[in-house]
């Protein structure tokens, strides 16, 4: 990720940009879902 990170991106981005662990960790995929199902639901007006 790093490799790819400092040859596509901006030098300037590139001495800024931090890349650390997510910090939910391994239930990021449970709040994306809630996200998305959130999202629709306000959508629908429920």
């Amino acid at each position: 990720m790093e490799e790819a990170l400092r040859e596509e991106a901006l030098p300037q981005v590139v001495n800024v940009c931090r890349i650390v662990p997510a910090g939910l960790g391994e239930s990021v995929g449970d709040y994306a879902a809630l996200s998305v199902a959130y999202n629709q639901m306000r959508k629908s007006g429920a």
